[in-house]
Protein backbone atom coordinates (compact mmCIF):
# COMPACT_ATOMS: atom_id res chain seq x y z
CA UNK A 1 0.00 0.00 0.00
CA UNK A 2 1.78 3.21 -1.15
CA UNK A 3 -0.03 5.19 1.53
CA UNK A 4 1.00 2.97 4.45
CA UNK A 5 3.05 4.69 7.18
CA UNK A 6 6.51 3.22 6.65
CA UNK A 7 8.86 6.04 7.59
CA UNK A 8 11.93 4.58 9.22
CA UNK A 9 10.62 1.02 8.86
CA UNK A 10 11.72 -2.01 6.89
CA UNK A 11 8.97 -2.96 4.45
CA UNK A 12 8.18 -6.66 4.10
CA UNK A 13 6.63 -7.23 0.66
CA UNK A 14 5.03 -10.25 -0.97
CA UNK A 15 3.58 -9.50 -4.40
CA UNK A 16 2.00 -6.34 -5.75
CA UNK A 17 -1.04 -5.09 -7.62
CA UNK A 18 -0.71 -5.03 -11.44
CA UNK A 19 1.28 -2.04 -12.61
CA UNK A 20 2.62 -1.24 -9.13
CA UNK A 21 6.32 -1.30 -8.28
CA UNK A 22 6.13 -2.28 -4.59
CA UNK A 23 9.76 -1.43 -3.85
CA UNK A 24 9.46 2.09 -5.25
CA UNK A 25 6.15 2.51 -3.42
CA UNK A 26 7.73 1.45 -0.12
CA UNK A 27 10.61 3.82 -0.69
CA UNK A 28 8.23 6.69 -1.47
CA UNK A 29 6.36 5.92 1.79
CA UNK A 30 9.55 6.31 3.78
CA UNK A 31 10.86 2.76 4.13
CA UNK A 32 14.58 2.52 4.83
CA UNK A 33 14.92 -1.01 3.42
CA UNK A 34 12.83 -3.74 1.81
CA UNK A 35 12.63 -7.48 2.34
CA UNK A 36 11.00 -8.99 -0.76
CA UNK A 37 9.52 -12.47 -0.46
CA UNK A 38 10.39 -15.01 -3.14
CA UNK A 39 9.52 -18.68 -3.48
CA UNK A 40 11.22 -21.72 -2.04
CA UNK A 41 14.65 -20.96 -3.48
CA UNK A 42 17.04 -18.06 -3.17
CA UNK A 43 16.42 -15.47 -5.88
CA UNK A 44 18.91 -13.04 -7.39
CA UNK A 45 17.84 -10.35 -9.87
CA UNK A 46 20.00 -9.30 -12.78
CA UNK A 47 21.72 -5.95 -12.57
CA UNK A 48 20.26 -3.42 -14.98
CA UNK A 49 22.21 -0.19 -14.40
CA UNK A 50 20.27 3.03 -14.10
CA UNK A 51 20.71 6.30 -12.29
CA UNK A 52 18.72 6.64 -9.07
CA UNK A 53 18.69 9.82 -6.97
CA UNK A 54 18.16 7.70 -3.85
CA UNK A 55 18.58 4.02 -3.11
CA UNK A 56 17.63 1.71 -0.26
CA UNK A 57 18.81 -1.85 0.47
CA UNK A 58 16.61 -4.62 -0.95
CA UNK A 59 16.98 -8.18 0.32
CA UNK A 60 15.26 -11.18 -1.28
CA UNK A 61 14.19 -13.89 1.17
CA UNK A 62 12.49 -17.26 0.80
CA UNK A 63 8.93 -17.80 2.03
CA UNK A 64 10.19 -20.19 4.69
CA UNK A 65 12.60 -17.58 6.07
CA UNK A 66 9.90 -14.90 6.20
CA UNK A 67 7.38 -17.29 7.78
CA UNK A 68 9.96 -17.84 10.52
CA UNK A 69 10.33 -14.09 10.99
CA UNK A 70 6.57 -13.62 11.27
CA UNK A 71 5.86 -16.63 13.49
CA UNK A 72 6.32 -14.78 16.83
CA UNK A 73 3.62 -12.32 15.70
CA UNK A 74 1.29 -15.17 14.76
CA UNK A 75 1.46 -14.31 11.07
CA UNK A 76 2.54 -15.95 7.82
CA UNK A 77 3.57 -14.71 4.37
CA UNK A 78 -0.01 -15.20 3.10
CA UNK A 79 -1.15 -12.57 5.61
CA UNK A 80 0.93 -9.90 3.84
CA UNK A 81 -1.33 -10.01 0.81
CA UNK A 82 -4.59 -10.88 2.59
CA UNK A 83 -4.56 -8.20 5.28
CA UNK A 84 -4.06 -4.41 5.37
CA UNK A 85 -0.48 -3.32 6.14
CA UNK A 86 0.44 -4.11 9.74
CA UNK A 87 3.33 -3.67 12.15
CA UNK A 88 4.90 -7.08 12.66
CA UNK A 89 6.02 -6.01 16.12
CA UNK A 90 9.68 -6.94 15.92
CA UNK A 91 12.97 -5.44 14.83
CA UNK A 92 15.36 -6.87 12.28
CA UNK A 93 18.76 -5.73 11.18
CA UNK A 94 19.37 -5.80 7.43
CA UNK A 95 22.94 -6.12 6.21
CA UNK A 96 23.80 -6.06 2.53
CA UNK A 97 27.34 -7.44 2.03
CA UNK A 98 29.13 -5.87 -0.88
CA UNK A 99 32.12 -7.22 -2.72
CA UNK A 100 34.82 -4.68 -3.59
CA UNK A 101 34.09 -2.69 -6.74
CA UNK A 102 36.50 -3.81 -9.42
CA UNK A 103 36.92 -3.69 -13.15
CA UNK A 104 36.07 -6.98 -14.85
CA UNK A 105 37.15 -7.89 -18.37
CA UNK A 106 35.04 -10.41 -20.23
CA UNK A 107 34.50 -11.35 -23.86
CA UNK A 108 31.87 -12.32 -26.37
CA UNK A 109 32.38 -15.51 -28.36
CA UNK A 110 31.64 -15.18 -32.07
CA UNK A 111 31.78 -17.67 -34.93
CA UNK A 112 31.14 -17.01 -38.63
CA UNK A 113 29.90 -19.35 -41.34
CA UNK A 114 30.16 -17.51 -44.64
CA UNK A 115 27.40 -17.94 -47.17
CA UNK A 116 28.18 -19.59 -50.48
CA UNK A 117 26.91 -16.72 -52.67
CA UNK A 118 29.64 -14.05 -52.75
CA UNK A 119 27.20 -11.16 -53.03
CA UNK A 120 24.52 -12.50 -50.70
CA UNK A 121 27.18 -13.45 -48.09
CA UNK A 122 27.65 -9.75 -47.39
CA UNK A 123 24.42 -9.96 -45.42
CA UNK A 124 24.14 -12.08 -42.28
CA UNK A 125 21.71 -13.75 -39.93
CA UNK A 126 22.83 -13.70 -36.29
CA UNK A 127 21.80 -16.47 -33.90
CA UNK A 128 22.92 -16.86 -30.31
CA UNK A 129 22.35 -16.35 -26.62
CA UNK A 130 24.10 -15.01 -23.56
CA UNK A 131 26.88 -16.78 -21.72
CA UNK A 132 26.45 -15.34 -18.26
CA UNK A 133 24.20 -16.03 -15.30
CA UNK A 134 23.68 -13.96 -12.18
CA UNK A 135 26.83 -15.38 -10.60
CA UNK A 136 27.32 -15.91 -6.89
CA UNK A 137 26.36 -14.23 -3.64
CA UNK A 138 29.09 -12.85 -1.38
CA UNK A 139 28.53 -15.81 0.95
CA UNK A 140 29.49 -18.21 -1.85
CA UNK A 141 25.98 -19.26 -2.93
CA UNK A 142 26.19 -20.22 -6.63
CA UNK A 143 23.42 -19.54 -9.14
CA UNK A 144 24.25 -22.14 -11.78
CA UNK A 145 22.13 -20.72 -14.63
CA UNK A 146 21.66 -23.98 -16.53
CA UNK A 147 18.52 -22.80 -18.31
CA UNK A 148 19.32 -19.07 -18.15
CA UNK A 149 21.31 -19.32 -20.27
CA UNK A 150 23.59 -22.31 -20.80
CA UNK A 151 20.64 -23.77 -22.74
CA UNK A 152 20.68 -21.04 -25.39
CA UNK A 153 24.44 -21.28 -25.86
CA UNK A 154 24.31 -25.09 -26.09
CA UNK A 155 21.73 -24.90 -28.89
CA UNK A 156 23.80 -22.24 -30.67
CA UNK A 157 26.88 -24.48 -30.63
CA UNK A 158 24.92 -27.41 -32.03
CA UNK A 159 23.41 -25.22 -34.75
CA UNK A 160 26.93 -24.16 -35.75
CA UNK A 161 28.07 -27.78 -35.91
CA UNK A 162 25.12 -28.90 -38.05
CA UNK A 163 25.16 -25.91 -40.39
CA UNK A 164 28.92 -26.24 -40.93
CA UNK A 165 28.22 -29.69 -42.38
CA UNK A 166 25.58 -28.31 -44.77
CA UNK A 167 27.04 -24.87 -45.51
CA UNK A 168 26.50 -25.32 -49.25
CA UNK A 169 22.81 -24.73 -48.52
CA UNK A 170 23.51 -21.17 -47.27
CA UNK A 171 23.43 -18.05 -49.42
CA UNK A 172 23.80 -15.54 -46.62
CA UNK A 173 26.36 -15.64 -43.82
CA UNK A 174 25.34 -16.96 -40.40
CA UNK A 175 27.03 -15.43 -37.33
CA UNK A 176 26.91 -17.41 -34.07
CA UNK A 177 27.22 -15.45 -30.85
CA UNK A 178 27.65 -16.05 -27.15
CA UNK A 179 27.19 -12.69 -25.45
CA UNK A 180 28.76 -11.75 -22.14
CA UNK A 181 27.28 -9.26 -19.70
CA UNK A 182 23.58 -9.77 -20.52
CA UNK A 183 22.64 -9.86 -16.85
CA UNK A 184 24.63 -6.66 -16.31
CA UNK A 185 22.51 -4.67 -18.75
CA UNK A 186 22.85 -6.28 -22.23
CA UNK A 187 26.47 -5.12 -22.34
CA UNK A 188 27.87 -7.87 -24.56
CA UNK A 189 25.32 -7.55 -27.34
CA UNK A 190 25.64 -3.75 -27.31
CA UNK A 191 29.44 -4.04 -27.58
CA UNK A 192 29.10 -6.55 -30.42
CA UNK A 193 26.96 -4.13 -32.43
CA UNK A 194 29.27 -1.20 -31.67
CA UNK A 195 32.21 -3.08 -33.16
CA UNK A 196 30.55 -4.40 -36.31
CA UNK A 197 31.58 -1.35 -38.34
CA UNK A 198 35.13 -2.73 -38.50
CA UNK A 199 33.96 -6.12 -39.85
CA UNK A 200 32.60 -7.20 -43.26
CA UNK A 201 29.11 -7.17 -41.69
CA UNK A 202 28.19 -3.70 -40.40
CA UNK A 203 24.95 -3.45 -38.47
CA UNK A 204 23.01 -2.32 -41.54
CA UNK A 205 23.86 -5.61 -43.28
CA UNK A 206 22.24 -7.81 -40.63
CA UNK A 207 19.04 -9.53 -41.70
CA UNK A 208 17.90 -10.68 -38.27
CA UNK A 209 18.89 -11.75 -34.78
CA UNK A 210 17.42 -14.94 -33.30
CA UNK A 211 17.94 -14.80 -29.54
CA UNK A 212 17.91 -18.14 -27.69
CA UNK A 213 17.24 -17.53 -24.01
CA UNK A 214 15.83 -19.91 -21.36
CA UNK A 215 15.43 -22.46 -24.15
CA UNK A 216 15.70 -25.78 -22.28
CA UNK A 217 12.80 -25.70 -19.83
CA UNK A 218 9.87 -25.68 -18.81
CA UNK A 219 6.65 -24.86 -20.74
CA UNK A 220 4.79 -26.88 -23.32
CA UNK A 221 5.10 -24.46 -26.25
CA UNK A 222 7.92 -22.63 -27.97
CA UNK A 223 7.33 -18.90 -27.93
CA UNK A 224 8.70 -16.02 -29.97
CA UNK A 225 8.58 -12.43 -28.75
CA UNK A 226 6.75 -9.87 -30.82
CA UNK A 227 9.42 -7.35 -31.79
CA UNK A 228 9.21 -8.35 -35.47
CA UNK A 229 6.14 -9.98 -37.01
CA UNK A 230 7.96 -11.43 -40.02
CA UNK A 231 10.36 -13.30 -37.75
CA UNK A 232 7.50 -14.51 -35.58
CA UNK A 233 5.76 -15.83 -38.69
CA UNK A 234 8.93 -17.63 -39.79
CA UNK A 235 9.42 -19.26 -36.39
CA UNK A 236 5.75 -20.25 -36.35
CA UNK A 237 6.00 -21.86 -39.80
CA UNK A 238 9.14 -23.73 -38.76
CA UNK A 239 7.50 -24.96 -35.55
CA UNK A 240 4.45 -26.18 -37.46
CA UNK A 241 6.68 -28.01 -39.93
CA UNK A 242 8.43 -29.73 -37.02
CA UNK A 243 5.14 -30.44 -35.18
CA UNK A 244 6.30 -28.38 -32.21
CA UNK A 245 3.55 -26.46 -30.34
CA UNK A 246 4.03 -22.71 -30.79
CA UNK A 247 2.73 -19.44 -29.46
CA UNK A 248 3.91 -15.85 -29.50
CA UNK A 249 3.63 -12.94 -27.17
CA UNK A 250 5.35 -10.28 -25.14
CA UNK A 251 8.47 -8.31 -25.84
CA UNK A 252 11.59 -9.64 -24.18
CA UNK A 253 13.12 -6.22 -23.47
CA UNK A 254 15.24 -7.75 -20.73
CA UNK A 255 17.24 -9.90 -23.13
CA UNK A 256 19.78 -9.33 -25.89
CA UNK A 257 17.39 -8.90 -28.79
CA UNK A 258 16.59 -5.47 -27.35
CA UNK A 259 20.09 -4.29 -28.36
CA UNK A 260 19.24 -5.19 -31.96
CA UNK A 261 15.74 -3.72 -32.06
CA UNK A 262 17.12 -0.41 -30.77
CA UNK A 263 19.12 -0.29 -34.01
CA UNK A 264 16.11 -1.29 -36.11
CA UNK A 265 17.48 -4.77 -36.81
CA UNK A 266 14.71 -7.40 -36.88
CA UNK A 267 14.95 -9.60 -33.80
CA UNK A 268 12.97 -12.00 -31.66
CA UNK A 269 13.57 -14.07 -28.54
CA UNK A 270 12.85 -17.79 -28.71
CA UNK A 271 12.12 -19.53 -25.42
CA UNK A 272 9.57 -21.83 -23.78
CA UNK A 273 6.33 -20.51 -22.36
CA UNK A 274 7.58 -21.09 -18.81
CA UNK A 275 11.04 -19.91 -17.83
CA UNK A 276 11.21 -22.25 -14.86
CA UNK A 277 13.11 -21.21 -11.73
CA UNK A 278 14.66 -18.10 -13.25
CA UNK A 279 17.54 -16.48 -11.32
CA UNK A 280 17.28 -18.93 -8.45
CA UNK A 281 19.51 -21.62 -7.01
CA UNK A 282 17.10 -24.18 -8.53
CA UNK A 283 18.21 -23.37 -12.10
CA UNK A 284 20.42 -26.47 -12.30
CA UNK A 285 21.23 -28.88 -15.17
CA UNK A 286 18.59 -31.38 -14.02
CA UNK A 287 15.74 -29.04 -15.06
CA UNK A 288 16.97 -28.78 -18.66
CA UNK A 289 15.28 -31.30 -20.94
CA UNK A 290 17.05 -32.81 -23.93
CA UNK A 291 13.76 -32.99 -25.87
CA UNK A 292 13.22 -29.25 -25.43
CA UNK A 293 16.74 -28.40 -26.57
CA UNK A 294 16.24 -30.66 -29.59
CA UNK A 295 12.88 -29.09 -30.46
CA UNK A 296 14.26 -25.55 -30.38
CA UNK A 297 17.27 -26.64 -32.42
CA UNK A 298 15.11 -28.18 -35.14
CA UNK A 299 12.87 -25.11 -35.30
CA UNK A 300 15.89 -22.82 -35.49
CA UNK A 301 17.47 -24.82 -38.33
CA UNK A 302 14.32 -24.32 -40.39
CA UNK A 303 14.07 -20.65 -39.43
CA UNK A 304 17.69 -19.97 -40.34
CA UNK A 305 17.14 -21.83 -43.59
CA UNK A 306 14.21 -19.56 -44.44
CA UNK A 307 16.36 -16.48 -43.79
CA UNK A 308 19.81 -17.49 -45.06
CA UNK A 309 19.27 -20.57 -47.20
CA UNK A 310 19.24 -20.96 -50.94
CA UNK A 311 15.80 -20.88 -52.56
CA UNK A 312 14.39 -24.33 -53.21
CA UNK A 313 14.21 -25.43 -56.84
CA UNK A 314 10.73 -25.16 -58.32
Amino acid sequence: DPGAPMRGAIALIAGAAPGVDPIRSAQAAGAVAVIAVGGGELFKPSYIPRFEPDAIPVVFATRAAVDALLAPAGRRVDDLAAAPPFDAGFTVRVAVPLTPVRQVTTANVVGVLRGGDAEAARRAVVVGGHLDGVGTDPDGTVFRAANDNASGVAITMELARVLAQTKASLRHTVIFTGFAGEEQGLLGSAAFLDRLASTPWPAASLLAYLNLDVAGCCGERITASLEDQDLVDRVKAAAEAEAVPFTSGGRGGGSDQASFTRRRIPATMIAWTSTGPLHTTADVPAIVEQAKLDAVGRVMLRTIGSLAGRPRAA
